[in-house]
């Protein structure tokens, strides 16, 4: 049987994190990914000041803020029923070191595994999709099928699951144990929306997204539906985050549509 010291079941951004610094280390791991490629959707969008030194621990600092994403400046939490985006917030996060940076999920993807694939003591795989998992005093062992449909087995002295909330480990070894949106924009412009007030006031379409599309990240502190929004990415992706609370009679598909969101 194949073994290893550690086995990565995942390769989003956990896995690729640690792997990337496992390889600092000389750890011999194998990391099982199910998809083939990186998936474009930014399921993540923003990363603290602790990831920011975790990236730079990985050797791709450099990627940070020229591919990776911007420095959002401060976080606001806005309280009360209403419907003023700009109202002064109760309380602001950030220090004088760029706290925190909303990201491309797939760019901090991307730069983790090129330093994945340039280290001798990691081996990522690729369409490896897991089966099985099982462990005694020793080892863990896992089962998976390969690109080709095979079932091949692997034995680590650890298993790390990091193939999220819906992944193998948590679904199908560790709950029997008892163990939002994101949306790419164009500028408004004026025949997009030629009755639009601003235009005659001579906005340009960039400060007209600027204003419903602000640069602070919000987080509104409504107990009826709270919800957080913001932007992500570079700036001329045009990315932007919104997630809210889905009450118990509301239909998440419908509340996800453009006209209630």
């Amino acid at each position: 049987m194949e073994t290893t010291d550690v086995v990565i079941c995942g390769c989003g951004p956990t896995g690729a994190m640690l792997s990337a610094k496992l390889g600092r280390h000389s750890v011999q791991r194998i990391i099982l990914e199910r998809d083939e490629i990186i998936s474009t959707d930014p399921r993540g969008i923003a990363l603290d000041e602790d990831s920011i030194c975790c990236l730079h621990a990985c050797g791709i600092y450099d990627m940070v803020f020229t591919d990776i994403g911007q420095c959002t400046g401060k976080f606001k939490f806005i309280g009360g029923v209403h419907s003023d985006l700009g109202r002064k917030s109760f309380t602001e996060g950030g220090t004088g070191h760029p706290g925190f940076i909303c990201h491309k999920q797939p760019a901090i993807e991307k730069h983790l595994r090129t330093q994945i694939n340039g280290c001798s003591s990691a081996q990522l795989r690729v369409g490896s999709t897991l089966t099985s998992i099982n462990e005694d005093d020793d080892w863990v062992y896992a089962t998976y099928t390969d690109k080709l449909g095979k079932s091949k087995p692997v034995r680590g002295q650890f298993l790390v699951g990091a193939d999220g909330k819906t992944g193998f480990t948590r679904k199908m070894y560790l709950e029997p144990r008892g163990v939002a949106l994101n949306w790419k924009l164009a500028l408004p412009a004026p025949e997009m929306h030629p009755d639009f007030l601003l235009w005659a006031k001579g906005y340009s379409p960039q400060q007209v997204y600027n204003l419903f599309f602000p640069i602070d990240f919000r987080f509104l502190c409504i107990s009826q539906r709270p919800a957080v929004y913001g932007r992500f990415g570079l700036p001329e992706d045009y990315l932007w985050h919104f997630e809210f609370l889905v009450l118990p009679e509301e239909d998440g598909q419908d509340m996800a549509g453009q006209k209630d969101a």
